[in-house]
């Protein structure tokens, strides 16, 4: 119990100090998601981002809003699939 304790306090110091900036070339599905989880885990200094259309896939209302990628609030990651 004690390892995974101190395991626990180790992942949040690092998620509290330590930069990131995730890739996601090639989809705007992996783009969204990324959005997410950097909304949730902070620290991130920038997304690779793509843009793109879909007839399968409703990508939902993200937005840029002074250059900042805004995630979705619906649930999920905030995407319906079509198809």
């Amino acid at each position: 119990m004690i390892q995974l304790q101190i395991l626990i306090f180790v992942m949040l110091t690092l998620v509290s100090i330590v930069l990131a900036s995730p890739h996601a070339w090639g989809s705007q599905l992996k783009t969204n998601v990324i959005a997410h989880l950097a909304a949730a885990c902070g620290k991130t200094v920038t997304i690779e981002g793509v843009t793109c259309v879909s007839d399968d896939i409703d990508f939902g209302n993200y937005r840029l809003e002074n250059g900042k990628l805004i995630p979705s609030s619906a649930p999920g990651f905030g995407m319906t699939i079509l198809k």
